[in-house]
């Protein structure tokens, strides 16, 4: 599966999310992920789904219909597939985790946004 110009989504939990834990949003750019949704600056708790809807918004306006989780769990902040995980130096590493599919496989369907998974061992 080639994942370039696709977007990745994890949980992201830490203390600066609370509560937790908060949707990450990540666009695969030059073999790097890169944050395309901040979890610190625009809180996107499981809590609050209404808040959440940007994050849809955000995909619609990049064309995007489907995205990735993957299982199983991936170490942080190591890499992802072998990619680069591109944060600023302020960033606080908490704990990165597949989401929860049988909440926010929901979510996305809503927005006619498919959530699959990926093995990342195969790659």
């Amino acid at each position: 599966m080639h994942l370039e110009s696709r977007f990745v989504v994890m949980e992201y939990d830490s203390s600066r999310v609370d509560p937790g834990p908060a949707l990450a949003l990540f666009h695969v750019k030059d073999a790097q992920l890169v944050m395309a949704y901040d979890p610190r600056t625009h809180p996107c708790t499981q809590p609050d789904i209404g808040e959440c809807r940007a994050v849809r918004q955000y995909l619609h306006e990049h064309q995007a219909s489907e995205v990735f989780s993957p299982r199983p769990v991936i170490p942080m902040p190591e890499s992802i597939l072998g990619l680069t995980l591109d944060f600023d130096n302020e960033w606080e590493w908490g704990l990165y985790r597949p989401l929860g599919t049988h909440y926010w496989a929901e979510f996305f369907a809503e927005a006619d946004i498919q959530l699959r998974e990926f093995d990342p061992s195969v790659f």
